[in-house]
């Protein structure tokens, strides 16, 4: 049987969790949740409804990220192929959860290309998201617009997980990267949700912290771990690549195929978040349901494709690296550092 390779580039360290880990707060479905994620992408097994929907609550954002495709040249054309910008309507999130209630997804994210905190609503849609009793309901974020209100509405809401992308140790570092934010006003955000999630006695969100690491800041990686430790749950480092320059060597059958869709704001339905120019359009939701999305001749054909090791003859997934060894010295050194604070789970480049 073809095999799926583990933890392709992404470490974490365990920084509060340390002392008590967030994570057995979600309870044992949880745990049950996670073994399917492994297992479904090592073993291939299609299931009746993917494990997670990735939910594009908004497609803007309000950075320009030196690494971000939103923002390079490959991906100049993306604003106007396969959905362009746009904040996702009320009716349409509604549909789409209650077609996951049905089918009891354990875990729903509110992201894709763009910004979440944009969207005016995005409290709300946690908490109806919770009402259909999502096991995790999360979000990345660049956390600038997290002041206290939103953190509270947030809190009450019932926000699992949010994972803030903060790529830099320094103020120089950081804002040469994540073009247009502010250092200073991300840290105190940051801080300023811990503090307040602790102050009711809550142990959500978990809160992760990860860097990109690339050229401008892979010599703060150490910093950037020591600096974060004693304030949030976890601290990740994924290992950046240009996709214009990846290397065809080893690579495996990629695992999102097996437990995630991708809605984009519209309702355009993808096969992963690797597909920013929607080179690979699946259908269009609600016009056609996720349940037959998920079971398409499409994506049956792609996951077939990927197991006999032909993944690279299809031009969105040639410039992926999602299914490619990643690995980086000086990241390695600094989390295993750390000791008994390492973990290395499966799939956590992907894992939601």
């Amino acid at each position: 049987m073809t095999q799926t390779q583990v933890n392709p580039g992404h470490f974490q360290i365990l920084a509060t969790d340390k002392v008590k880990n967030a994570d057995e707060n979600f309870g044992p479905e949880f745990a049950n949740y996670r073994k399917k994620w492994t297992e479904v992408a090592t073993k291939h097994i299609v299931l009746p409804f993917p494990l997670h929907l990735d939910i594009e609550s908004v497609s803007a954002c309000n950075l320009k990220c030196i690494m971000c495709p939103w923002h390079g040249e490959q991906f100049k054309d993306a604003n106007l192929k396969g959905g362009g910008l746009g904040y996702m309507k009320w009716d349409l999130f509604v549909k789409i959860m209650d077609e996951a209630a049905k089918f009891k997804v354990p875990s729903i994210k509110f992201n894709y290309r763009g910004e979440p905190l944009l969207h005016p609503k995005l409290a709300e849609m946690v908490r109806y998201a919770k009402s259909k009793s999502v096991l995790e309901v999360q979000f990345n974020s660049n956390g600038l617009t997290l002041d206290e209100k939103k953190a509270r509405d947030l809190i009450e809401a019932g926000l699992d997980r949010i994972i803030i992308s903060f790529d830099g140790a320094t103020k120089e570092t950081y804002e040469k990267v994540r073009v247009l934010s502010n250092f200073e006003r991300v840290v105190g955000n940051i801080k300023q949700l811990v503090e307040i999630r602790n102050s009711l006695g809550k142990t959500k969100p978990s809160v992760r912290v990860q860097m990109c690491v690339q050229p401008e800041n892979e010599a703060e990686v150490d910093q950037f771990a020591s600096m974060w430790l004693d304030t949030v749950n976890r601290i990740a480092f994924g290992i950046k690549k240009d996709p214009t320059k990846i290397e065809h060597g080893y690579s495996f059958p990629c695992p999102q195929i097996w437990q995630r869709l991708m809605i984009c704001f519209d309702g355009e339905v993808r096969a992963c978040c690797g597909d920013w120019n929607g080179e690979m359009p699946l259908g269009h939701f609600p016009e056609q349901s996720l349940e037959s999305i998920w079971h398409s001749e499409f994506l049956t054909k792609l996951r077939e494709t990927h197991l006999a090791g032909k993944d690279t003859e299809i031009p969105t997934c040639a410039k992926c690296d999602i299914n490619k060894v990643r690995t980086h010295d000086k990241v390695e050194a600094v989390v295993s550092k750390y000791n008994n604070r390492i973990i290395s789970l499966p799939f956590d480049s992907t894992s939601p």
